[in-house]
């Protein structure tokens, strides 16, 4: 389910980002992971590990500016 966002290590075991992970959508990830030895009667371990996603503002700010002129309060909005 995650092979598109999370890539593991075949030698270290280190779990790396690949893509976007949406807090909103995944606040935690569960993984099993498989270990297993190159033998010819072949050897396996299985552990779980649990990442907690970490939520920051990913949403673009806006300003708006309010100034005071002879007319009354004029508007400004950023990109105009």
């Amino acid at each position: 389910m995650y092979g598109s966002i999370l890539g593991i290590d075949r030698y270290s075991g280190v779990v790396r980002v690949l893509g976007v992970i949406d807090y909103e959508r995944d606040p935690t990830i569960e993984l099993t992971i498989v270990a297993a030895d190159g033998g010819i009667n072949r050897l396996t371990s299985v552990t779980r590990a649990v990442i907690h996603v970490i939520d920051h503002n990913d949403e673009l700010p806006t300003v708006s500016i309010y100034v005071p002129s002879a007319s009354g309060l004029g508007h400004v909005t950023e990109g105009e």
